[in-house]
């Protein structure tokens, strides 16, 4: 018997797990030390014009309500806060949620509530539901995913926008290399945004998908900070001693990572894809 489009979404996911060593953002971000990292990336030039090209693409106007699932330090919320009427922010993770509701005191921005759960534990009756616009961007790390995608639905009457992955971008392209250099077997991928158009369509339900591809940059003050993150998000063997790891891990990423004026730069493109379909109620 074939699994359908869900079933093979939570074997991927639960397989790239196995990868990554557990690794989730609703527990990585907790540490505010991690997500101020993650906003000094976001604040580069280049991320902000990545932002700023996905934002167009938004239905938003004045009198809109919104829902943002996985808002982050709230590089979306913001500027969507400043355009409609409410949003509702959901965020599980404690270092990402300080920086969004500190930047939203910063900036005297009023109409920002924000959960403090993931949103597979959020229920329709803690939401001000029904949502002009529902937004997940790079926030689908769900193994459940068709339940994620029937509750975004419920709660929207307007349009659903889902931004995540189409194909194998620059830190996925790292860490199947290493993993297979380091456990001598494949590594297994995150499912990608193909998969969730086939998860909607199962369920009656016609996305339009578009695809864009954006360049992408990380920046570290020393090469060693780059083999820590590389470090952090892969499944490393324990019969393996770390400083063989490191050797490994430095070896490879001496032929990619690039350094300028003293900062060493991480840079490739990323597949994203846009997933959105108006909502069946």
């Amino acid at each position: 018997m074939s699994l359908s489009p869900a079933e093979l979404w939570t074997n991927q996911f639960y397989a790239n797990m196995e990868c990554r060593n557990g690794w989730r953002c609703d527990t990585f971000w907790n540490s505010k030390e991690k997500s101020s990292e993650f906003i000094c990336h976001a604040e580069s030039d280049l991320q902000k014009y990545v932002y700023q090209l996905r934002l167009k693409t938004l239905p938003l106007s004045s009198d809109a309500r919104v829902l943002d699932i996985g808002s982050g330090p709230g590089f979306f919320t913001l500027p969507i806060a400043k355009q409609v009427a409410f949003v509702t922010a959901v965020e599980p993770a404690r270092g990402m949620r300080e920086f969004l509701l500190q930047r939203c005191e910063n900036e005297r921005i009023s109409n920002v509530s924000c959960i403090a759960q993931r949103w597979e534990d959020v229920s329709i009756e803690q939401l001000d539901a029904p949502y002009d616009l529902v937004l997940a961007s790079f926030s689908l790390g769900m193994p459940d995913i068709r339940t994620a995608l029937l509750k975004m639905d419920s709660c929207c009457s307007g349009e659903v926008v889902c931004f995540w992955s189409s194909g194998i971008g620059l830190w996925e392209s790292i860490m199947s290399f290493l993993y297979e250099k380091l456990h001598k077997k494949a590594y297994v991928p995150a499912p990608k945004a193909d998969l969730l158009v086939q998860v909607l369509e199962n369920e009656g339900i016609s996305p339009c998908f578009t695809e864009h591809k954006e360049r992408y940059t990380d920046a570290y003050a020393t090469f060693d900070a780059v083999i820590d993150a590389v470090c952090s998000r892969i499944s490393i063997p324990k019969d393996l001693h770390d400083s063989v790891v490191r050797g490994e891990i430095g070896e490879y990423l001496q032929s990619i990572v690039v350094e300028k004026d003293g900062i060493w730069h991480l840079d490739g493109i990323n597949s994203t894809g846009r997933v959105s379909w108006k909502s069946q109620n």
